[in-house]
This record gives structure tokens, C-alpha cells and sequence, in this order.
């Protein structure tokens, strides 16, 4: 065998080695990108909220609940209600109230801003529909009379309360009266109460890829459960009540939103600054 031939029996062996390590390393990356996929579509961890997804949250058919076994009551009041029944936080004038027509969202923004811990389940919208807007015929009102006049004008919403606190719901329809049964953990990070609430209430971020960190974001917030017999409005009531005019919103597909002043996130933030690990 002279030069020339080792030389191209080399060169041989040197590509047929370089193909293997490729073909290797293929094998392995498609692999690993199965594996992560795999993962990502299993895990107990919320996903990323998809059309298919919200079309099934508004179309799932709520069981029977029956309130009164409950540990989370309601309240709400009636025209001729008892004055010396009415919480003194709900008599508490607003205002000066903004002059100009806002959506129902727009009113509830503002109740809000003055301290009013509001939470709101969006009215399902026709295709084309736009948002309702509407001035409140007063300066200045009660917590009281703003709520009745936003469910007058808007008459697809009622208006009620948790008993025992003052966190208000405005409510369009029944969705978030979804039994859960009796729940009861310590304190954990709300991101991993979400499988909970699942089908009934998404989120938007995926937390499957990049969980929360920080107490910049509410969803890292933690939050204690134990109550028998509640539905899923009754869970992230519960949970908000936690923190000073923390909210939630959930909109008509499903998807859900929390909110706090930025008095109550630096509160907690200093909390917890001398946090080490999550």
C-alpha cells in the first residue's frame, strides 16, 4: 500500500467518524427535544393558555353547589335593606367620582384606586361587540350606591360580598362556582395553586418554561388554604383576602389576572427581602 492509499484510507475512516458524531449527536438532540416536550405537555405546572383551551373553559357545564354547606358565605343587599346592617366600609363616600362614560372595567379601576377590593368575573361579548360605556349620575356616592349604579346600567352583573371581609365580587355569570370540595395546604406560592383551578381559570405566561421569580410578580405571592367545601370563586377570594385591596380578575374566556396597589407589593416585597430561596 503506497502513500496515496493510506492517505484516502485515512481520509475515510476521519469522515466516517465525522458522520457517526453526527448522527449521534442528532439522535440525542431530537431525543432531548422530545423529552422537554413531553414534559411540557404533562406537567402539573399551568400552560400557556391557548384558543382551544379558553373555547373549552367557556363551554365546561358547572355541577349543583350547594352554598349553604360551605365555609365561604355571601352577602349582598337589598333596596329596602336594614340600615344598621349595612358594613360601615360600604357606606364610605367616593368621589370626587370622574365625569366622563368608562367601560365597566374603566369604573372598576377607579373603585380600585380608592381602595375598593373589587373583583370581577367579564360578561361574555358578542363578535363585533364593543365595550359599554356609561357616566355615573353623581359627584360623589357611597361604596354602596356606586356598585348598584354600575350593575343598573349594566344589567348583565350582580354585586355581592364575602361575609366576614370586604372583598366585593362583580359577577356576570355562575363559571366561577365550580365545586372544589374542601381545600386545606399551608402556605404556598400561588403559581402552584393554579393546577387547582384548572379547567375553570388560565394564565397567559407560561409557567411551565420559566416559573416566577420575585415578588414583582403576584403569581409568586404565597397564600393559605383551609376552607370546606368551595368553589373555585371562593379559592381566589380567599387567596386575595390575604394582602391589603389585592384582586383578581377573571375575563369572559376564562383567563386570569391579579392586581395590587403598589402600597401592598412593597409592603410584601420588604416582607420577604431577607428571603434566601423561594
Amino acid at each position: 500500500m503506497n502513500t496515496k492509499h493510506i492517505f484516502r484510507l485515512a481520509y475515510l475512516i476521519v469522515a466516517a467518524a465525522v458522520l457517526a458524531w453526527i448522527g449521534i449527536g442528532g439522535t440525542i438532540w431530537v431525543a432531548y427535544r422530545t423529552h422537554r416536550e413531553a414534559v411540557a405537555a404533562n406537567a402539573t405546572t399551568p400552560a400557556t393558555i391557548v384558543a382551544a383551551a379558553a373555547a373549552t373553559a367557556a363551554s365546561i357545564e358547572i355541577d349543583p353547589f350547594d352554598r349553604t354547606k360551605s365555609s365561604v358565605q355571601y352577602e349582598w343587599l337589598k333596596p329596602d335593606s336594614d340600615a344598621s346592617k349595612i358594613p360601615d366600609w360600604l357606606t364610605r363616600e367616593l368621589g370626587p367620582l370622574p365625569a366622563n362614560a368608562r367601560s365597566l372595567g374603566g369604573w372598576i379601576t377607579a373603585l380600585r384606586a380608592a381602595g375598593v377590593q373589587v373583583c370581577w368575573k367579564v360578561a361574555p361579548r358578542k363578535v363585533g361587540e364593543g365595550d359599554r360605556t356609561f357616566a355615573l349620575p353623581f359627584e360623589r356616592a357611597s361604596v354602596r350606591e356606586v356598585l348598584d349604579e354600575l350593575c343598573r346600567c349594566d344589567t348583565r352583573y350582580r354585586w355581592e360580598w364575602m361575609q366576614g371581609n370586604e372583598v366585593v365580587n362583580v359577577l356576570a355569570d355562575e363559571k366561577l362556582d365550580a365545586p372544589l370540595g374542601n381545600v386545606s395546604f399551608r402556605p404556598r406560592r400561588f403559581f402552584y395553586c393554579l393546577p387547582d383551578l384548572q379547567p375553570h381559570v388560565y394564565v397567559w405566561t407560561n409557567f411551565n418554561v420559566d416559573p416566577p421569580k420575585g415578588y414583582d410578580n403576584l403569581f409568586y405571592w404565597p397564600v393559605e388554604i383551609k376552607a370546606r367545601e368551595i368553589t373555585v370563586r371562593d379559592y381566589l377570594n380567599l387567596s386575595v383576602a390575604q394582602y391589603d385591596d389585592m384582586t383578581w380578575t377573571v375575563d369572559a374566556q376564562g383567563v386570569l389576572e391579579l392586581d395590587a396597589p403598589q402600597a401592598t407589593r412593597d409592603a410584601v416585597a420588604e416582607k420577604y427581602r431577607d428571603e434566601v430561596s423561594p
